[in-house]
């Protein structure tokens, strides 16, 4: 008789487990928040809290952040991280509660490792540099609107890189990003060094992005936004922040 409770404890546990639903996360590659790389991928192993609390299973596929939002539209995404919120997006997407905050910075190459002055309350001070954005990122209006043309390149990588060959003066970066690339990808060379403004342009939450379009999306989203707070709460957040080295606020 025990024999048989135990299989058919083990047969429920086992249906339980194929029926716990999958949703597809798009997101691009910008450790130490989110990576295809494990050891550099907060959110991954964030969302596999979260999934935990809500009894789903997060799958993340990486693609250019402007596949990001196409995947979306089309549904072949539930969500998407991590992500602005802007009037424009809030026309289309659903966001949910804030994730975390982060600080937008000005970084530059010093060839001689001297600290460059940039002085500025409003982007408008900032039309006499040139300046590196990465393509389909939430701050191109924000330059537009003050009369400022951004050179975009693919990835941030590709920017830093054309900062240190001098193709532009400023490259606009998420601190955190900025710094664990520099660590992972530049090294001194000829005693120059990349340094960040202290002043940022920019503090701002971060959010998981949602289709509209995916089936019973708003429940899902009111799931993850208890689970978030779970998470939270019970200290989880904190310590897999202090394992990838962020120092995150919720």
């Amino acid at each position: 008789m025990r024999n048989l409770i135990a299989a058919i404890s083990l047969c429920l546990a086992c249906a339980g487990m194929a029926q716990a639903e999958e949703l597809v996360i798009a997101s691009n590659e910008a450790p130490p928040y989110v990576s295809s790389k494990p050891e550099d991928s907060f959110l991954t192993e964030l969302f596999q809290e979260i999934g935990k609390e809500m009894g789903v299973t997060f799958v993340f596929k990486f693609m250019p952040w402007k596949r990001c939002t196409t995947a979306l539209d089309t549904a072949e995404a539930w969500g998407a991280v991590p992500y602005i919120r802007t009037p424009e997006r809030e026309q289309q997407y659903l966001f949910s509660d804030s994730v975390y905050s982060r600080k937008m910075k000005f970084f530059y190459y010093s060839r001689d490792g001297k600290k460059l002055d940039v002085d500025f309350n409003d982007l408008r001070d900032l039309r006499k540099y040139r300046i590196g954005g990465v393509d389909g990122f939430w701050y191109i209006k924000l330059f537009s609107d003050a009369g400022i043309t951004l050179d975009l390149g693919i990835n941030l990588e590709r920017n830093f890189e054309k900062l240190q060959a001098r193709r532009f003066d400023l490259a606009i970066a998420d601190e955190n990003v900025g710094q664990h690339l520099i660590n992972k990808r530049f090294t001194s060379e000829g005693g120059g060094r990349f340094l960040s403004v202290e002043k940022a342009f920019d503090i701002n939450a971060t959010y998981l992005m949602v289709s509209r379009r995916y089936r019973n999306t708003e429940q899902l989203l009111r799931q993850f936004n208890k689970a978030l707070h779970n998470v939270k709460k019970n200290g989880a957040f904190k310590r897999i922040a202090a394992t990838h080295g962020l120092p995150l606020t919720d």
